[in-house]
């Protein structure tokens, strides 16, 4: 899945690029500065965060943490 993708470029400690990248060469949608969700998720692959504080992130604003 898209968060799956996501999980594994955070744990990678992937750049946005190569993470837009493994999300294109799997089938999904890139991530969108213009979605909050995304927004959030940006944020924590930019700053390197841990899947934990990302999902934290993503609580705290009220969003779906990644599955």
């Amino acid at each position: 899945t898209r968060d799956k993708i996501i999980r594994l470029s955070l744990a990678m400690e992937l750049t946005i690029e190569e993470c837009q990248q493994a999300l294109n060469i799997s089938g999904h949608s890139f991530l969108l500065p213009s979605n909050r969700r995304d927004s959030i998720l940006i944020f924590a692959i930019e700053h390197k965060n841990s899947i934990i504080h990302c999902n934290t992130l993503l609580n705290k604003y009220g969003e779906s943490e990644l599955n």
